[in-house]
């Protein structure tokens, strides 16, 4: 029995799937087609625990950060005066240029309460769409989201 739990011990579960996903048609004289559908199943199975693993991981990660700071508006606060001391010439993707402008009016303002510009202020009309598509997002989890951006830009902004 010791050995049986060695063996468990030694490899992780996704080693034991693969085990079996390569040769149960070795162990077992099972038809091609069976085997081809239980692969296909076991393929989607593995791939929805490591996304899962991997989600629960990030989601464990955020709530740490999150929940060990003290203050968060205070911490918004030095965030946003850090993102406004970068160099102009600091290359940020407009994608995230976006998402730092929806947080932080969505964080300072509360839900889009503006009127949607004309159609031919494209600039406007893309600021105006990522605000609007924050309903419903309290200011607090806007202020979380926009210093996790942040931190995953620089994740050394708040050591000094």
């Amino acid at each position: 029995m010791s050995k049986l739990n060695n063996l468990f011990y030694m490899y992780s579960i996704f080693d034991i799937l693969y085990f079996f996903y390569v040769y149960t048609p070795v162990l077992v004289n099972i038809h091609l087609n069976t085997y081809y559908y239980f692969s296909i199943f076991l393929h989607q199975t593995i791939r929805y625990l490591i996304k899962y693993i991997v989600k629960l991981y990030l989601d464990i990660y955020t709530f740490i950060i999150i929940s060990s700071l003290a203050n968060m508006s205070d911490l918004f606060d030095k965030c946003v005066s850090f993102v406004n001391s970068l160099p102009k010439t600091e290359s940020i993707s407009m994608e995230t240029k976006l998402d730092l402008y929806k947080y932080y009016k969505q964080s300072m303002f509360g839900p889009c309460n503006i009127d949607a510009p004309s159609f031919f202020k494209f600039e406007e009309k893309k600021k105006y769409e990522a605000w609007k598509s924050l309903e419903g997002l309290s200011k607090d989890d806007a202020k979380a989201k926009y210093v996790e951006i942040v931190t995953s830009l620089y994740p050394e902004w708040n050591k000094s």
